[in-house]
């Protein structure tokens, strides 16, 4: 008899042979429902999510039709801020009327600038800002006059910049004067008159003139044609420099040359630098 009471008591222990209740069961079948359920839920959110993506889909190709074909976005207005009145605001809107009635989405900005830029080589920056729905706002920088310059041949006077464009038909006060020989045209405005290059050796060799060799200067006279420029000093003495060679290597021979030639001490006509290697004086 205890032999028997004692298997039933390891069968009752052994947990691979006890039975599975009704109530875990019923536990097991909801926990796969639950599972399946859940599923679904998934399935109605990445519904739903595609249901809102396709509306925001369909509003943005409304308003991309809306943009396109609407006058509601059509260029209307343009206005213009200078850094100075080179150039009169009208001047600039009456170039760019042909933009008005343009879609602003597809407005070429680029070619605005290089239109501009074409018309008016002066210009130094563009900036182009949106202002929507139908308005742009040019942002101009233009060069300022850092030179007179006087045609000594037709009496004409003008400014240019530092880039050597015409700006302006007459003189300005509290500039330099440079004199312009070997030239019979016209002046004509917003056109390149000198190069960059030139101005710059006109400027290096003006300073080293004053601050290395000491010499004052009064007038600059420029020969368009024998691309060289004269310094004219108080006597009248004129130094010649070519403007197609290095300006630095030019004064250095006047100032090897200064006790040879009696710079300080006698009355000279003219001192030829232009020659590479020899230096020319004559003496008044």
């Amino acid at each position: 008899m205890r032999r028997k009471s004692g298997l039933r008591r390891s069968l009752l222990l052994d947990p691979s042979r006890r039975r599975i209740s009704p109530k875990s069961r019923f536990r097991n079948r909801f926990l796969n429902f639950f599972t399946k359920f859940s599923g679904l839920k998934n399935v109605k959110k990445i519904f739903r999510l595609s249901v809102i993506g396709s509306f925001i889909l369909i509003g943005m190709t409304g308003f991309l039709i809306f943009a396109i074909f609407s006058p509601y976005y059509e260029l209307k207005t343009i206005s213009v801020i200078r850094n100075n009145e080179i150039i009169p605001a009208e001047v600039i809107q009456n170039i760019f009327s042909k933009f008005i009635g343009e879609n602003m989405f597809f407005l070429q900005k680029e070619e605005i600038k290089n239109l501009l830029k074409e018309k008016f080589p002066e210009i130094n920056n563009i900036q182009i800002k949106d202002k929507w729905p139908n308005k742009i706002e040019l942002k101009i920088e233009f060069s300022t006059a850092k030179y007179n310059i006087l045609n000594k041949e037709s009496a004409n006077f003008a400014t240019i910049t530092d880039n050597g464009i015409i700006i302006s038909e007459t003189s300005k006060t509290g500039l330099p004067t440079i004199n312009i020989l070997q030239y019979a045209k016209p002046f004509q405005i917003h056109k390149r008159l000198i190069s960059k290059n030139w101005l710059d050796k006109i400027n290096l060799a003006k300073n080293l003139l004053l601050d290395e060799v000491k010499l004052p200067i009064k007038e600059i006279n420029l020969l368009m044609k024998a691309r060289e420029a004269h310094f004219i000093m108080p006597g009248g003495g004129a130094i010649w420099v070519d403007l197609e060679q290095s300006i630095p290597q030019q004064i250095r021979k006047l100032i090897l040359a200064e006790g040879k030639i009696k710079l300080y001490s006698k009355r000279f006509d003219h001192i030829d630098l232009r020659i590479p290697k020899q230096i020319f004086w004559k003496w008044q």
